[in-house]
């Protein structure tokens, strides 16, 4: 399938709307099906997404310009519909050889009512060969930052009207319930996609490290620990390991992550490594204890992002003559677990979670578990896990946007039936689903508008201007 997504703008100009397009947009290319981006400004460095940037759609436009200024003065008339016409006949060539269009935001709010008519009217137009999405991140009718628009008049009536063969899509239960009640159409007519993340981009995950975490499941574990570390006698990896197995057996999921590999010129190195080999055999822990250079060589970038991945650091030495992972935790917000012994306590102070040196492994497991619930750790680490887990792009994809990709029709909810369904090319009063009084401009608690980047500052203003229009009394 060929997609095309529709917003304002697009990275890099910067935005929660922006961020959110790219991403999806990212994760159809490479799945295969290729993508054009379409908006007033942006560009893509990705295979597979094209960017075409109109200028029509810019604030900066002649007609956009004319438009807003007619609009402002309370009605569509010939300035509205000239640049409606035109952004319909750039747009319909745009949309030829698309599969299904994603509409982000531009049918819910109001930064360019007439590229929110020209949709509506291409949607209806080419709804036989093309599927469409109207993505409502944000809804004007329900925005603190604008005055309600007068939804008996065009085009302010398009917000609050359903569209007859376009299908809605939300982003959280909030905004469905919010939709529902502006467009007076059931919860289960609008499908809830929430937003994703690039979470390997902001861990900073090599590749080879982002195939661990997803392989391994890692977001699935209450606990992963990091020990990075040679494979030497001193470094006491049997404690770890049987630590590992304590907590495997009081229920818990947990990994062990051991970064080195046995020296192989030093043939004690290589001994103590076959010894801890057969101890992880033994206990039966080959699913949770991983020699990660057995898969990839741990370098600096790929040590920082599996710090940024654990829960924490675990250090079961014997002795050290300081113990410079754990300045390593310290820099990564890691938790540090390991004997209260010198140098340690001086580098952590009361800092760490501590075990007495001849501990057995189950106490330390408990005492583990207990520091991590007392801390407070549980529930920031909960929440990336659950991030991670839920909202990253590899989940969004398996869980939404592969289903859009692969079936599209299971998408299409049909909307509850409005009425006339002609094409909107007329600026007369429309009082189809009107839900409620204007507030002929007036903000319903006075609240100031609220900042961002200079993109959004700009199609603010513009929306602004827009709204303005005459009371109703003076109609």
């Amino acid at each position: 399938m060929r997609f095309g997504l529709i917003h304002y703008t697009f990275p890099p100009v910067v935005g929660g709307v922006e961020f959110v397009a790219l991403g999806q947009a990212v994760q159809f290319a490479e799945h295969g099906h290729p993508v054009r981006m379409i908006g007033g400004a942006g560009r893509s460095d990705h295979p597979g997404v094209e960017c075409r940037v109109l200028a029509e759609l810019g604030p900066d436009w002649p007609r956009f310009q004319a438009a807003a200024r007619e609009l402002a003065s309370g009605r569509a008339g010939s300035a509205f519909k000239a640049y409606q016409a035109e952004l319909e006949s750039t747009l319909r060539r745009e949309i030829a050889d698309l599969d299904a269009v994603l509409a982000h935001n531009v049918m819910t709010m109001h930064f360019n009512p007439a590229l929110t008519a020209a949709l509506w009217n291409l949607a209806q137009e080419t709804a036989s060969q093309t599927a469409w999405y109207f993505w409502a991140h944000d809804l004007v009718l329900a925005h603190p930052d604008y005055p309600r628009p007068d939804v008996r008049r065009h085009p302010w009536s398009l917000y609050a009207r359903v569209h007859p063969t376009a299908h809605y899509v939300t982003i959280s239960e909030f905004r469905r319930r919010q939709l529902s009640k502006e467009l007076r159409i059931p919860p289960s007519q609008i499908r809830l996609v929430p937003d994703g993340i690039d979470a390997r981009a902001h861990l900073e995950a090599d590749p080879e490290v982002w195939r661990l975490f997803l392989e391994e499941s890692l977001a699935d574990q209450d606990l992963v620990l990091l020990f990075p570390t040679r494979v030497v006698r001193r470094k006491n990896l049997a404690l770890a390991v049987h630590v590992t197995g304590s907590l495997k057996r009081l229920g818990k999921k947990a990994k062990l992550l051991i970064t080195g590999a046995p020296d192989a010129h030093n043939p004690s190195s290589v001994a103590y490594f076959e010894e801890v080999r057969e101890l992880i055999r033994r206990e039966n822990l080959q699913a949770e204890v991983l020699f990660v250079a057995d898969r990839f060589r741990v370098g600096f970038r790929q040590l920082c992002a599996l710090y940024r991945l654990a829960d924490a650091l675990i250090m079961t030495s014997r002795q050290e003559g300081f113990g410079l992972p754990l300045l390593e935790a310290g820099v990564h917000h890691a938790a540090v677990i390991c004997p209260r012994v010198a140098p340690f306590t001086d580098i952590l102070g009361s800092d760490g979670i501590f075990f007495p040196p001849n501990e057995k492994p189950e106490r330390i497991a408990r005492r583990i578990l207990r520091a991590f619930d007392s801390h407070g750790l549980q529930g920031a680490r909960r929440h990336f896990k659950r991030v991670l887990r839920e909202y990253s792009w590899v989940r969004i994809w398996e869980k939404h946007l592969s289903t859009l990709a692969l079936r599209p029709r299971s998408w299409q909810i049909l909307p509850a039936k409005t009425g006339s369904a002609e094409l909107l090319n007329t600026g007369e009063n429309d009082a189809s689903n009107s839900n409620g009084d204007p507030k002929n401009g007036k903000h319903p608690d006075g609240r100031p508008p609220m900042e961002g980047s200079p993109a959004r500052r700009a199609r603010r203003r513009a929306g602004r201007a827009q709204l303005r229009t005459r009371p109703a009394s003076r109609r």
